[in-house]
């Protein structure tokens, strides 16, 4: 009896200590059950996205945006992080390159240089970041961004119209020559195009341009002269001949070309000579 008293009580004591030892086991191994995990990837989106809003110089900023834009397109497709984690490092990143980006635009523009791939390339990548969308299709970028956008869109346009403009140099009455130089000089003052000085000079040399232009319709009214033997005296003497007169009296009263008109004694002097012939022409009886 006594010894299967203590049988039992072996067992009993053994049991608790094994119920002890697995109890002691499971508090030091186990982990806390009220623990919240933590996205890895989202960790380091965080790290990088902080380091990326650090960096000023655009051709790392370039880079570093692909890079991470590569990256969080990859999580998001691989399940690793879902579409809200995505959309707010998505807005994160584009407003991080979208500061670089716009200054570099503008640092650009500062320039007396303008290379039109610079340009293209320039209103391509910002074209491009403007058109980024979040998973929800909701603009990416900030609306301080797109007005950016836009205003760097104007202004190249605005060069664009200019350097066309400075080209047409034709004469089609001094109304429209003064209106046109009245213009050229808006543009030069415009703010931005006044930086670039190809268009610069183009617009300066406009009035000069033009002057010439004005004398050469003057030559060419002057050489209409020398053809007297093709129409009759009557129309020679009463079209051809004031025309001349007209032309001559305007363009030496004009005012709007400053110091760059060019001397037309030679033309006076030429039509005075084709007049003579033609009087002359016309005194044989023909």
């Amino acid at each position: 009896m006594k010894t299967s008293v203590k049988i039992l009580l072996l067992v009993l004591f053994s049991i608790g200590a094994v119920a002890g030892v697995l109890v002691f086991a499971k508090t030091r191994v186990a982990p806390p059950s009220n623990l919240k995990l933590v996205n890895q990837y989202s960790v380091s989106l965080e790290s990088e996205a902080k380091t990326f809003n650090d960096i000023k110089d655009f051709s790392i900023g370039r880079g570093e945006y692909i890079r991470i834009d590569d990256r969080l397109q990859r999580f998001l497709n691989e399940n690793a992080i879902d579409s809200t984690v995505s959309d707010e490092f998505r807005k994160k990143i584009d407003e991080s390159y979208g500061k670089v980006l716009k200054s570099y635009c503008f640092d650009l523009l500062q320039k007396s240089v303008w290379p039109e791939e610079k340009l293209n390339e320039m209103l391509t990548m910002l074209s491009s970041l403007k058109s980024d969308k979040l998973t929800t299709g909701e603009t990416a970028v900030t609306e301080d961004f797109i007005a950016s956008v836009d205003k760097i869109n104007n202004i190249v346009g605005e060069y664009r119209n200019a350097l066309r403009f400075s080209k047409n140099v034709s004469f089609k009455g001094v109304n429209d020559a003064s209106s046109r130089i009245q213009k050229a000089k808006n543009y030069r003052n415009t703010e931005y195009l006044k930086n670039n000085a190809a268009l610069v000079n183009a617009l300066d040399i406009l009035p000069s341009r033009i002057a010439q232009s004005h004398y050469g319709h003057v030559r060419n009214l002057v050489n209409a002269l020398g053809n007297y033997s093709g129409v009759t005296k009557d129309y020679y003497m009463n079209t051809l001949i004031p025309r001349v007169d007209n032309a001559i009296t305007e363009y030496k009263n004009t005012k709007i070309y400053g110091g760059n008109k060019p001397n037309i004694t030679d033309l006076e002097n030429k039509a005075v000579s084709l007049v003579t012939s033609a009087m002359n022409y016309y005194g044989d009886g023909n």
